[in-house]
């Protein structure tokens, strides 16, 4: 599956040769920044405009118009264009207006999205004190005897100007010296050289200054070098103990990659946003397209009758798949291959609360069920947060005497989210495991722990062997599916064995922190994984969710945003492993990861999991 989208930094031309060489390790320093926050390594070229008519495109290398064109043969489709270009003149505005004109009629089916520079960003003002704090550190003169000289070609429009004289009124303020002031090279007013004689014309001591001279730039190009030769013109024409330094590059600073990357990820929002209403706009119309087996040798392999013995051989081979599975027949033909064919199937759902998009829903629920015809037995708890809060009670010590309307406020979920009529219609069975927990039908605990010890399990939180009700314990040997949805690298179908702790307040359960609840989570899988044949499922088979502090929709975990149409599931005998793959499609470094730390310790990850060839076209789906 080819990435369809790329990522150009726009720059202007440069003074010397090296420059060509120099930005390829800042894109390199770039691409694994934005890897850890977008979730998958986004492909990042430069592309050059011209800063005056005497240079045509055709004289520049990787001129912009040139890279799109060459792009798009590539097959890419989502333009996203960053101009890093800080004195961005009229002209180079145009002929960057011009170029994505002409190439939206040329490429009607190419999508670009660009954004403009703001010059009084906090990170690049931030980047312009520190490149000048190190300048004044190695000068050691007092504040009084310091003096800033801001100076861009002036060749933008008035506004863009007066954002000059805003980023040095911010910079100047920030460094507290004596003079702050402006001068165009480009402009007549104010010129460079008539600002530098109104203060080297003074001849009061006060403004015997060292002048920082800051060029609006992140790299020397040609306008640079132009105002170093003025500056050092005017300087040297006087007779006093006046003196000028030139600010370093820019592009030198680390925080120039964090500037980069926060707009990156602005405009990406953006990007999943339109994509997102265009989805559910048009999703019920488009034909699905084909379904496809993601092995994790990096193979694809087309769902079709004539590859079924192929597709058998590679999930039979393997203890995890991904799928992207467009049509019913593709689920069905996982769950025939993972041999999923007890006479019942138990089934953990995901049913924590309303959150819109975040819990198992009909959608997902009416395919799978689909695909199971066993008898399904759908297992959930009571929990805190799965009703309308009509009614306020102390969750900790009144449950089981508001058992009538904790009960009802269950069944008032299933009716008002519509898996009522899905359940119905599949005559699977809702079984409750806190309704057991309250009538005492649960297992000795010492039957348990016998069946642990016999299996060389120890469990972290031993007293959780007295919650397995026995109606479970009776189907000793059928098959167990932990059905949980893509949203979040840790909120997967390990974590969706939470619910099967039977009390309604699980709070205390949660432990200090995440090791703790992930230490949890895994006995739990431990002691129903010597009860069940089990497997996971972990689905966006309607959504999937994806965390945003500025998100459409919100819940008690904080805002979110829902990706739809993406037919995409992780299905895995290994829940350790499934939850790990999964992660890793979300973005998620499963190294770095005190969840999985808990996971890795507890259940056999085999090495092939941690760096799997998952296409950065899926990943991106997720981002």
């Amino acid at each position: 599956m080819s990435v369809l989208h790329t990522f150009l930094v726009i720059l202007d031309i440069p003074s010397s040769s090296d420059y060509f060489g120099k930005n390829n390790s800042i894109l390199e320093d770039l691409s694994s920044s934005s890897e850890k926050v977008l979730g998958f390594k986004p492909n990042f070229s430069t592309a050059y405009l011209p800063n005056s008519l005497s240079l045509p495109n055709y004289q520049i290398p990787n001129s912009l118009d040139e890279v799109i064109e060459k792009e798009i043969n590539r097959g890419k489709k989502f333009f996203f264009i960053f101009p890093a270009i800080l004195d961005f003149s009229i002209l180079q505005k145009e002929f960057l207006s011009q170029i994505i004109s002409n190439a939206r009629k040329q490429f009607p089916v190419a999508e670009f999205y660009y954004d403009e520079v703001d010059l009084s960003h906090p990170l690049l003002v931030r980047t312009f004190v520190n490149q000048a704090n190190q300048k004044l550190s190695k000068i050691q003169l007092p504040p009084k005897k310091l003096a800033l000289m801001l100076v861009s070609s002036g060749q933008g429009s008035g506004r863009d100007r007066a954002e000059s004289y805003l980023l040095m009124r911010l910079i100047w303020e920030e460094l507290g010296v004596a003079v702050g002031d402006v001068g165009f090279i480009r402009h007549e007013n104010p010129f460079l050289a008539d600002q530098l004689r109104k203060y080297l014309d003074k001849t009061r001591s006060e403004y015997s200054l060292f002048w920082v001279i800051v060029y609006q730039s992140l790299w020397n190009t040609n306008y640079a070098e132009y105002a170093y030769t003025i500056c050092k013109d005017e300087f040297g024409n006087q007779t006093n103990n006046l003196k000028f330094s030139f600010l370093d590059p820019l592009v030198s600073n680390p925080i120039i990659i964090y500037w980069l990357q926060n707009r990156i990820l602005q405009i990406w929002e953006e990007f999943r946003q339109k994509q997102s209403r265009e989805r559910t706009l048009k999703y019920r119309s488009i034909q699905p397209s084909e379904s496809i087996l993601y092995t994790l040798n990096g193979l694809e392999v087309p769902f079709k009758s004539d590859n079924n013995k192929m597709l058998k051989k590679y999930v039979i081979s393997t203890d995890a798949v991904i799928a992207k599975v467009n049509d019913q027949e593709a689920l069905d033909l996982l769950t025939e291959f993972f041999e999923i064919k007890s006479e019942k199937v138990f089934v953990k759902v995901t049913w924590h609360g309303y959150a819109t998009g975040t819990y198992t829903d009909p959608v997902a629920l009416d395919k799978l069920l689909s695909s199971l015809p066993n008898q399904v037995i759908l297992l959930e708890s009571y929990t805190t947060s799965r009703n309308d809060g009509t009614k306020k009670i102390n969750w900790r010590q009144e449950c089981k005497e508001n058992r009538d309307w904790i009960r009802q406020q269950d069944l008032l979920f299933l009716e008002k989210t519509g898996l009522a009529k899905v359940i119905n219609k599949h005559n699977a069975t809702y079984l409750n495991i806190t309704e057991l927990f309250w009538d005492g039908q649960l297992m000795p605990q010492k039957v348990i722990d016998d069946l642990l010890l016999s299996n060389n399990v120890e469990l972290d939180y031993p007293e959780l062997s007295k919650y397995v009700p026995r109606l479970l314990y009776e189907n000793f040997g059928s098959d167990f599916i932990s059905f949980a949805r893509f949203k979040g690298p840790t909120r997967l179908s390990i974590s969706n064995m939470f619910g099967l702790i039977p009390v309604p307040f699980k709070s205390e359960w949660h432990g200090a922190n995440i090791t703790d609840f992930a230490s949890v989570c895994c006995d739990l899988v431990k002691i129903y994984g010597c009860i069940f044949n089990i497997s996971s499922i972990v689905e966006a088979l309607n959504y999937a969710v994806r965390w945003n502090r500025k998100g459409l929709y919100r819940s008690r975990w904080g805002n979110y945003d829902l990706i739809s149409g993406l037919n995409m599931v992780c299905m895995s005998r290994n829940l350790g492993i499934g939850d790990a793959l999964a992660s890793q499609i979300q973005g998620q470094d499963i190294e770095k990861s005190a969840f999985f730390d808990v996971v890795r310790s507890n259940f056999d990850i085999p090495s092939n999991v941690f760096h799997p060839p998952i296409p950065d076209q899926i990943k991106s789906e997720f981002a």
